[in-house]
């Protein structure tokens, strides 16, 4: 379960350990509430995102009739080892979750345990995984026990400034099965970023069209402001199919320090990436690989990046600002005096 799909999806590479504050206004995004919840509420979230560390509270207050306030937490952990040329992992997750207004009141916790393997390549990548998904709510309400059992495939194609991603589930109960293929792409413009999803249900007594769709927009270092809307269903929890809308605002707490990357290998390639901050304009990229004549990078996100092909070696390079000034940012990985009073980068291609 997803409490803030649309921030998962506009997420951007952040430091080691990252606290955000989200508030927004809309349809009830927590799927386990969607039954009791009301139409719009406004929500108040804190989250923590971390390699291996997942976690957040919200509370939600109603903006319409009597319907009650609720608040969730929750917290999980994303493992994963290579191994070889893929890798292996364990999705482990629980959320629980609360509401209460003068006449109804309940509570309920939701679980994951999730095995996976995976396969990247270039800019494809590939994820099986498996497991269980459980769901059990009490009190005034009902009480009731939920457990799903899941596989699934993932492929992705692109990253950045474009990719697209698709799913195929089945999730299985007894002898009901609820199969789902879906397709996401998604697109980034500048600070600007867009995206959107459409699949379909064919379970026997689950036939149902989901899709969603929206954008967000970098606001200084620290906010971004978002909006998107969505139909969907989810077979873990008694609740009909809902269409709804958020407009909110995240920005990240504390001190904010992305930590700088370091180039990427792959395939053949040497990906360099610096983030805007460093260069208003178009800036490039200048080395050993190319023999010292300036590379244009491109936008990608909060990034500039480039992709150069070079076969096994050690490069020196820097980077060429649009005015032609030449740099290598202090905290660079490799960065190192040129002798001659500035700085280059060495990257080691093996």
């Amino acid at each position: 379960m997803s409490l803030l799909p649309i921030l998962l999806l506009c997420a951007t590479p952040a430091a080691a350990q990252q606290w955000t504050a989200d508030a927004y206004v809309g349809g009830t995004r927590y799927d386990a509430l969607a039954a009791v919840a009301g139409a719009a509420n406004l929500v108040g979230n804190v989250r923590l995102e971390s390699p291996l560390l997942f976690a957040y509270l919200s509370a939600a207050a109603p903006l319409d009739g009597d319907s009650p306030a609720w608040s969730a937490l929750g917290a999980g952990t994303r493992l994963r080892r290579p191994l070889g040329r893929a890798r292996v992992g364990l999705d482990l997750g629980a959320d629980a979750y609360a509401f209460r207004n003068p006449t109804i009141t309940g509570q309920g916790l939701t679980t994951h345990v999730l095995p996976l393997i995976g396969f990247t390549r270039g800019d494809f990548d590939l994820q099986v995984q498996g497991g269980r998904r459980d769901h059990h709510a009490g009190g005034e309400v009902g009480t009731s026990t939920r457990h799903l059992y899941e596989a699934a495939a993932r492929a992705t194609l692109g990253r950045d400034i474009g990719y697209g991603v698709a799913d195929v589930r089945l999730l299985t109960s007894g002898d009901q099965t609820y199969p789902l293929a879906q397709l996401q792409i998604g697109t980034a413009f500048g600070a600007a970023r867009v995206w959107g999803s459409a699949g379909r249900w064919f379970g026997d007594d689950l036939e149902e069209t989901v899709w969603s769709a929206g954008a967000s927009y970098g606001v200084g270092t620290r906010g971004e402001v978002w909006a998107g809307a969505r139909h969907d269903v989810d077979p873990l929890y008694p609740s009909p199919p809902r269409t709804s809308w958020n407009l909110g605002y995240s920005m990240k707490l504390g001190r904010v320090e992305r930590v700088l990357a370091a180039p990427e290998l792959r395939d053949g390639r040497i990906i360099v990436r610096l983030e805007r901050r460093h260069a208003a304009a178009t800036p490039s990229v200048a080395g050993e690989f190319s023999e010292w004549q300036p590379l244009p990078m491109r936008a990608s996100g909060s990034d500039w990046v480039i992709e150069i092909p070079a076969g096994p070696g050690v490069y020196r390079f820097a980077f060429v600002s649009a005015s032609g000034e030449w740099f290598v940012p202090e905290g660079y990985p490799g960065r190192m005096d040129d002798d001659m009073g500035g700085h280059v980068a060495v990257v080691v291609v093996p």
